[in-house]
């Protein structure tokens, strides 16, 4: 049987929970983990059952990260840059997934076949990831307007999606760090219904094909005007916080 997600490979058995029964399968899969077991030969023979101890794990693991949110501190690049890696060893801990909080060492194709595209090298990650703080960091604790900080936190999503520096949970991750980052500004950040992260890889899609196309024409558009849809779809998701919930800047 040939496999939904990547076309290519027989993913067996976790196929055949499928085949019997596909509407709670449907309710309860991961998408994008369904596109690592593809792609992972190791994962492969992955059934049902484990694959939703490891959704229930990560799940109660997000749940532990965002109640502890002031423990990621984004102070200067090097704390950013260990609050990403702590964080990301947070939400798979007791997973099953290994190399918790390591930057990926190989090459990686993000996103689908239609939209898709390759991670940064690996051999770069460190240097990209420290330009993209260098960038915002000066900012992160600033930011009191709510369409300020959507345009800030879009910045990073979009480029920490572009260098992708872990195999997997670059998504779990660059929310959890944007959360943090509205934190310290006094506001919530709530992307978390199903719903809603499919509008959000929607609208990522389609600005970066307004890029790509703009780039391919006349380039008269910059990236932060072929971005500003996905700016305004987050700033939908900033509450500011009451006095009385809102936290100080480190």
């Amino acid at each position: 049987m040939q496999c939904r997600s990547c076309k290519k490979h027989d993913c067996s058995r976790l196929r055949l929970d499928y085949l019997k029964d596909p509407t709670h399968f449907c309710q309860s899969i991961d998408t994008a983990f369904l596109e690592i077991i593809c792609k992972d030969q190791s994962r492969q023979n992955i059934t049902f059952e484990e694959y939703h101890n490891y959704y229930s794990q990560v799940q109660k693991n997000i749940i532990f990260v965002e109640s502890n949110i002031n423990k990621y501190a984004l102070t200067d690049s090097n704390v950013f840059r260990s609050s990403i890696m702590s964080m990301h060893e947070d939400i798979f801990r007791n997973s099953g997934q290994s190399k918790l909080g390591q930057f990926r060492l190989d090459k990686v194709f993000v996103d689908d076949e239609h939209h898709g595209f390759e991670g940064v090298d690996a051999n770069c990650i460190d240097v990209e990831l420290k330009k993209l703080i260098a960038n915002i960091e000066s900012s992160i604790a600033n930011q009191q307007d709510q369409y300020r900080l959507a345009r800030l936190i879009g910045y990073f999503l979009l480029e920490f999606f572009r260098i992708h520096p872990f195999r997997d949970g670059n998504g779990r991750v660059g929310r959890g760090i944007a959360k943090c980052i509205a934190d310290k500004n006094g506001f919530s950040f709530n992307l978390s219904s199903n719903n809603s992260e499919k509008d959000y890889l929607k609208i990522i899609r389609k600005c970066r094909k307004k890029f790509k196309d703009n780039q391919a024409q006349d380039g008269t558009l910059t990236k932060e005007q072929c971005n500003e849809e996905f700016y305004k779809f987050l700033q939908g998701f900033l509450i500011k916080n009451s006095i009385g919930e809102e936290i100080p800047p480190e």
